[in-house]
């Protein structure tokens, strides 16, 4: 079950990415530990994922090279953005 508020979203999303005026589109699987928010802005929409902290950094960070590979160079999967220090993925209050 997630444990945390949408505005505390908003406060990681304003701190680690550009976006225009985001603001919480809906939350998805909310029964799970698994993150899943759609970020709304001006421009354009967002998806964004988080696993817990338990999570292995070294998992996180196989995850998101191959969300790179597919996504970014490939175009075989959505693509993924790279936070405001350039890094694909954070953490953040308990998750990544």
């Amino acid at each position: 079950m997630i444990n945390i508020s949408d505005e505390t979203i908003l406060e990681i999303v304003q701190c680690h990415w550009d976006l225009d005026n985001p603001e919480i589109g809906e939350r998805f699987n909310e029964e799970s530990a698994r993150l899943m928010f759609k970020i709304k802005t001006e421009t354009q929409d967002y998806l964004l994922k988080g696993l817990p902290d338990s999570v292995p950094e070294t998992t996180i960070k196989s995850n998101t090279s191959s969300h790179l590979y597919l996504g970014n160079e490939n175009g075989m999967a959505p693509g993924i953005f790279a936070a405001k220090d350039g890094n694909y993925y954070i953490k953040d209050h308990g998750y990544w």
